[in-house]
């Protein structure tokens, strides 16, 4: 060792022969022994995916979930990011006026705009179903296994009115946990609204229409992987 790498030691970091020493892998997957000043060392940073405030459309700091104050009359879903999740039919499924559950660390919240209930459009329901049935065209809105299910199989009107409107939405959407009704509900049905209200929850077919209120609440847990304290949701 240099005589002026001793003396940058000595003044920066003192005798390192009296550091302590720990285990690490270097960039090459390597383990390697290293001395370390516990006195320097910093706590890990948040991931930069999220910071420690999230915030909402009008620059508030997002309340924990259980903090949050439901409206009987607003819709929620929780989702795993800070974004509503697309999935292949590009639509999402919401219940009213409570939490979803263990559904992921982000609230949204729907007010209900540009909706339209279940039960106004039963009787376009109802008359394009049997339409699409007796013509065979359920195979232009979902695959042709589907379709031919659909076509051969008798659905009396009230089954099918409860199908596109189901009791508990978090429970079993019915018709809506199919993306191939979905579309065809879509196309066919829903007209020029944005989203379908059911018994207890909505389904939404633009997602700027979901506003991220809450979230769980952000905190230093230690990891017993790498024994460090990391942030992590509560």
């Amino acid at each position: 060792m240099s005589a002026k790498l001793g003396l940058w030691i000595n003044k920066n970091i003192g005798d390192i022969s009296r550091l302590p020493i720990k285990r690490v892998t270097d960039k090459n997957g390597h383990m390697r022994t290293v001395h370390y000043n516990p006195d320097k060392d910093s706590q890990p940073k948040p991931p930069r995916h999220f910071s420690q405030q999230e915030k909402d459309s009008k620059n508030n700091i997002l309340p924990k979930i259980d903090d949050y104050n439901f409206s009987d009359d607003k819709y929620y879903r929780r989702t795993k990011t800070g974004n509503l999740q697309n999935n292949d039919a590009d639509y999402y499924m919401f219940v009213q006026g409570k939490d979803p559950g263990n559904y992921g660390d982000f609230l949204f919240e729907y007010d209900g705009k540009n909706s339209i209930h279940i039960i106004d459009l039963k009787d376009k329901l109802i008359e394009n179903w049997h339409k699409d049935k007796e013509n065979g065209r359920f195979g232009n809105f979902m695959d042709s296994n589907t379709a031919d299910y659909y076509e051969k199989t008798d659905i009396d009107d009230e089954d099918l009115i409860d199908m596109f409107n189901p009791e508990r939405i978090v429970d079993s959407a019915v018709a809506f946990d199919d993306p191939a009704l979905v579309s065809w509900f879509y196309e066919r049905v829903l007209g020029s609204y944005d989203s379908v209200l059911t018994r207890d929850g909505a389904i939404i077919f633009n997602r700027d229409l979901g506003e991220l209120v809450a979230k769980k609440s952000l905190g230093l847990f230690l990891d017993d992987k790498s024994r460090r304290f990391v942030w992590a949701m509560a």
